[in-house]
């Protein structure tokens, strides 16, 4: 929870795009931010979790909101 806790408004709305599937370019679309912004963030939010890959950053989330529902 400490990790997430660090995260922006930015942050949450791309991890939210993340998981309904959005591509990249679509999610800096519609957060008027650049491609490259989308980019640098998802690394250095896998950095801040020590994951390497999307899909791990994705299965980490869903991991903390089933945690969080129950």
């Amino acid at each position: 929870e400490k990790l997430f806790s660090s995260f922006d408004m930015i942050d949450l709305q791309i991890i939210n795009g993340i998981l309904k599937g959005d591509i990249y370019e679509a999610i800096a679309e519609r957060e008027n931010v650049s491609l490259g912004t989308i980019k640098y963030r998802v690394k250095k939010m896998l950095e801040l979790l020590g994951k390497s890959k999307r899909e791990e950053l994705i299965l980490l989330i869903n991991k903390y909101l089933q945690t969080e529902l129950i």
